[in-house]
């Protein structure tokens, strides 16, 4: 996963504790965004590789 931008230093690990929570219910794609707006940064967290059911 990556983020559609940068996210300011002293957040990184509360987007990481937000990744950490994600759990994939269907199959992704490259570039699908699984987090809109992720803590309301204005940044999304975006898939860097398919995924399927179950994995993160």
């Amino acid at each position: 996963m990556k983020v559609s931008a940068e996210i300011p230093k002293e957040r990184i690990f509360d987007v990481m504790k937000e990744i950490s929570k994600v759990q994939v219910i269907e199959p992704l794609g490259t570039g699908d965004i699984v987090i809109e707006n992720v803590l309301g940064l204005g940044v999304d967290v975006v898939i860097t590789s398919d995924l399927m059911k179950g994995e993160v």
